[in-house]
């Protein structure tokens, strides 16, 4: 009952904004109301007592709580996602962070510096969504992480989406993991791209093989 009453008045405040009657004072009042709802944690932090154990009616008044947010809730949203919740939360939440970072990118900064993997591997879902050169300088942090898995993650979905930055990745030629480096070459050799394919000749020329390699 509380969410389903905090959504009705946050959608009555935005259809009084929207109206235009306001004035400027008042106008200011209520989106410094909004961006404080979005930057401050504590605002949001009921919400983890119930997180998992939603029904689909109070799922729905999240949604539309949510969608009155700024792009400066998304840190908190993306934590929220690994308390564990209902399929149909998680898809709500994640289609919500992703309108925000289209919003503005910048709210994922502190999230791809993040030390915990498994925000990470969230993290590569949500740069999935989100085309352009941010989304690829985000992807190619996360794949120099220490996890083994989010560097997979973060290799396939750069040549899935960023196929024509291969010669960028070229970098990861040299992962201690396989499955990393054979990432990059299946995606080199599909690619079919110049720049990479004489970086790799030139790897070639130039790398030192062990035996064991050979």
């Amino acid at each position: 009952q509380n969410l389903e009453s905090a959504s009705i008045i946050l959608d009555g405040l935005r259809k009084i904004v929207e109206g235009g009657n306001l004035t400027a004072p008042a106008d200011r009042l209520i989106e410094s109301f909004y961006t404080e709802l979005s930057s401050d944690s504590k605002c949001l932090k009921p919400l983890e007592n119930t997180w998992s154990q939603l029904n689909a009616r109070q799922i729905e008044a999240i949604r539309r709580i949510l969608q009155h947010l700024r792009p400066k809730a998304v840190p908190t949203l993306m934590h929220f996602l690994l308390l564990g919740q209902p399929s149909q939360l998680e898809k709500t939440v994640n289609e919500i962070v992703v309108n925000l970072a289209h919003q503005d990118l910048s709210c994922l900064e502190s999230l791809v510096h993040d030390r915990n993997d498994s925000i990470a591997e969230k993290l590569v879902f949500i740069l999935s969504r989100i085309e352009g050169d941010g989304a690829f300088k985000f992807l190619m942090k996360l794949a120099r992480r220490s996890s083994t898995t989010v560097r997979r993650m973060a290799l396939k979905e750069m040549a899935l989406s960023h196929g024509n930055q291969i010669p960028a990745m070229f970098e990861f030629i040299d992962d201690p993991d396989p499955a990393v480096r054979q990432i990059l070459l299946t995606n080199m050799a599909q690619s079919r791209n110049e720049i990479a394919e004489n970086l790799l000749i030139h790897y070639i020329q130039n790398k030192k093989f062990t035996a064991s390699q050979n």
